[in-house]
């Protein structure tokens, strides 16, 4: 059984494809029919994507205008499974959109530690007590109601 997988580009130019490529590539490989989906920022698409790879573009622009541009790539995105790369709201963003619009299954590709560019390496997370504790009960109050779920449905964890 082929799936179609709908692949989320943050930026096709200036070098931001060439990830995005490789995971088209690599569930090709998987016997998935796989389309490339993405603003384009820059002059034009780069690096060239290969023969193999069906991709779709459109425009980058500036927020409020960009919001025509997501819309496109919404009504475009045909995907059963929607692979978004990086955290960014051009990809995962546009991801959890469509998930919202017509749910069906995301996943986000993190291939580095995306705050590091913007001085994320001197952030921590240093919670007071009274913080901490309801960050672990929402953590383990979502798990729970996953897990119901599962059960609930039938299905394997």
């Amino acid at each position: 059984m082929n799936k179609k997988i709908s692949v989320l580009a943050p930026d096709l130019s200036g070098g931001g494809g060439t990830r995005v490529y490789l995971i088209a590539q690599v569930l090709q490989q998987l016997n998935c029919q796989v389309t490339v989906y993405g603003p384009i920022f820059g002059w034009e698409i780069y690096p060239t994507p290969p023969g193999n790879i069906a991709v779709v573009s459109v425009k980058g622009n500036n927020y409020p205008q960009f919001f025509g541009q997501i819309k496109t790539l919404l009504d475009r995105l045909s995907g059963e499974i929607i692979y978004g790369v990086k955290p960014r709201p051009t990809s995962f963003g546009i991801g959890l959109l469509k998930r919202f619009f017509s749910p069906r299954p995301l996943i986000l590709d993190i291939d580095d530690w995306e705050m590091s560019w913007f001085d994320g390496d001197r952030w921590s997370y240093r919670p007071y007590p009274r913080q901490l504790a309801r960050d672990i009960l929402k953590k383990m109050l979502r798990l729970g109601i996953r897990i119901t779920l599962f059960i609930c449905a039938g299905w394997k964890i």
